[in-house]
């Protein structure tokens, strides 16, 4: 599926994956309407490999849907959540089994990716944990991407690999999946470590962004890992019943200027400026409007300067940087740098635009 921004995902197969079922999906589908996730961008509600059969059909090698443990079928339920403006996203296998077990993809890609079409499933992620022995990867990644093309090019294709697998080999940012764009690795380029972010290969997806929310209901360190996602562009899944969340982390999920940053139709990647004693990260988003994330990763309180002289933004008599910070809304007015004060674990996301100097000077 060719796109203009990344895909935004709840990964809900983590919650207590043997008990889900249709009915629990359109809960959550509703809950995400209320709650305001879906006018935020979220578009995708991924169930994991549980909807499966554990056998394929014995008449004709077909991948089934277990009718009995849904509650339905899988046409039914990707109906359903359309009418409420969500796609299904679901975990298939590239090799002989899914990571619960289920059948894989193996050696039935093609069928595979012509019943997911007509069962109209909108994202698979392939996840390669249980290959044969000598099974090639980039072989499977280009059958399955050349599968779903062949079946209609309608369904978004991501991989989730084990460590570093093949990421030397596909090189770019996890844009050219879902806008046609490439960016060679550089040093300065922001690609994050595969397990976390995106990156792709032709044709697909690569390593979805996951924050796990299961793993980590920390404001803040939700907040960092908002950040750096939003800043690579890359594919964004949140990982939890959304149901569950807190006030102060939906807050975070649906905060428009974050959300703003990751959805620019450009798909830049953001530059690092900075990765030693703290992330600088800055992106071009549009003439003289930016991005900055600054990111504490120490382990004590400091300052995390962001200099503008540093990519070119030279001194101009006339003009001054507004900052507003996403999260907490301040703003503030500077020449040449910002530099705020943060705690471990603590970081900010600044919207900077260039204005008149005049703008700046109290009147």
């Amino acid at each position: 599926m060719i796109s203009y921004s990344p895909p935004m995902a709840v990964n809900v197969s983590s919650a207590s994956p043997e008990k889900m079922s249709g009915r629990t999906i359109l809960d959550i589908a509703e809950f995400m309407v209320r709650s305001g996730l879906k006018d935020s961008g979220y578009n995708i509600i991924n169930i994991g490999d549980a909807w499966m059969a554990r056998t394929r059909c014995p008449e004709t090698g077909s991948i089934r849907c277990d009718t009995d443990k849904l509650g339905c079928t899988l046409r039914e339920l990707t109906d359903e959540l359309g009418r409420f403006g969500f796609g299904l996203g679901i975990v298939t296998g590239a090799g002989t089994r899914t990571p619960g077990g289920y059948p894989g993809s193996f050696g039935h890609e093609f069928a595979d990716a012509e019943y997911f079409t007509n069962e109209g499933v909108a994202m698979i992620c392939h996840d390669f944990s249980c290959l044969p022995r000598f099974a090639d990867t980039l072989t499977l990644i280009r059958r399955m991407s050349m599968a779903l093309r062949a079946a209609g090019d309608k369904i978004y294709y991501s991989i989730f690999t084990p460590g570093e697998l093949y990421t030397q080999r596909i090189r770019t940012t996890g844009a050219d999946s879902y806008h046609g764009r490439a960016y060679l690795e550089s040093e300065n380029v922001m690609l994050p470590p595969p397990e976390t972010y995106g990156r792709s290969g032709p044709g697909c997806l690569f390593d979805c962004g996951q924050i796990r929310i299961g793993h980590t209901k920390d404001p803040r360190s939700v907040k960092k890992e908002m950040i750096t996602v939003v800043m690579a562009s890359s594919p964004l899944t949140i990982g939890c019943d959304p149901t569950e969340l807190s006030s102060d982390i939906l807050s975070i999920l649906k905060n428009p200027g974050a959300i703003s940053v990751l959805t620019d139709p450009e798909v830049r990647p953001a530059r690092i400026m900075s990765a030693k004693d703290g992330q600088v990260l800055f992106k071009v988003l549009d003439d003289r409007k930016y991005a900055v994330g600054l990111i504490n990763d120490t382990e004590r309180r400091m300052e995390v300067p962001f200099f503008a002289h540093d990519m070119g933004l030279t001194s101009d008599a006339e003009m001054v940087m507004r900052a507003t910070e996403a999260f907490g809304g301040e703003v503030i007015y500077a020449e040449d740098q910002i530099a705020p004060d943060l705690e471990p674990g603590d970081s900010r996301l600044y919207i900077i635009d260039l204005v008149d100097r005049k703008e700046a000077i109290p009147q």
